[in-house]
């Protein structure tokens, strides 16, 4: 028992500082443009504007900019896709967007 009480704290200590480096770490690698908070805000933002969505997996996460794809194609775009997302996430991202957004492409 007295092992047990000894051990605990150390663990939960660990898992604490090990859940706030990958924090930071996350904060300082990925862009603010791709922070789930950013993303949240400019869906406030944007409604009733956007126009072109983006959805999709990792390629069009990463790959695709929405402010130059906006640019070329001379609407507001909002890019959706997440680092790992399902059909089915991609169908109620495109369901509930429509409902507020005058989707024109996807």
């Amino acid at each position: 028992m007295r092992n047990v009480k000894k051990i605990l704290p150390r663990i939960l200590i660990l898992v604490v500082f090990v859940a706030a480096l990958n924090s930071g770490v996350r904060y300082l690698y990925e862009p603010p443009t791709r922070n789930g908070i950013y993303t949240v805000n400019e869906i406030k933002e944007t409604r009733g504007e956007v126009e072109t969505l983006v959805l999709g997996s990792s390629l069009a996460h990463w790959g695709v900019d929405g402010n130059l794809l906006g640019e070329m194609l001379d609407s507001l775009t909002l890019n959706l896709a997440t680092s790992a997302q399902p059909l089915i996430g991609s169908y109620y991202f495109l369901k509930e967007q429509s409902q507020i957004n005058p989707i024109q492409r996807v």
